[in-house]
């Protein structure tokens, strides 16, 4: 199952861009990845938030990101911060 939900997460990353508007269809399944107890779907939830990104999928996850900001995957917060490309604040 987490191997399905790799592969769909690095096709959404491949063939789609932040202002697409299936970004608005993708926002519910990595909401419920984040909200899930799995913690392998917690981390391709939240990398797949740092590869795409964009105003409205931030606006959508900032809650269900914040909650999930206490799994294993997401130990180093400056790492996270350079993946998703924005600067680490101090």
């Amino acid at each position: 199952m987490a191997a399905d939900t790799h592969q769909g997460y690095l096709a959404i990353t491949l063939l789609m861009h932040e202002e697409s508007e299936l970004v608005r269809l993708v926002i519910n399944s990595i909401r419920k990845d984040l909200e899930d107890n799995n913690e392998v779907f917690n981390c391709l939830a939240l990398h797949e938030i740092a590869n795409l990104g964009g105003k409205d999928m931030a606006e959508a996850l900032v809650d269900s990101v914040f909650r999930s900001m206490i799994s294993p995957c997401v130990n180093d917060l400056p790492a996270l911060a350079h993946t998703a490309g924005h600067p680490q604040r101090s």
